[in-house]
């Protein structure tokens, strides 16, 4: 069996990998197969508050 040929990580994988208001991770399901899962950032707060009291 040969081995795998080596690839260049792709630009739309990169995209979600790299999104600054995402965690995500990539997850090999099989040798050829891939699935990328991620979560929302919780980002800190910019600006003042706008809860109602």
């Amino acid at each position: 069996m040969a081995a795998p040929a080596r690839r260049r990580p792709d630009r739309a994988r990169l995209r979600w990998l790299k999104h600054v208001a995402l965690h995500t991770v990539e997850l090999r399901l099989a040798e050829d197969l891939a699935t990328l899962v991620g979560t929302r950032r919780r980002l800190a707060p910019t600006g003042p508050s706008r809860s109602s009291e």
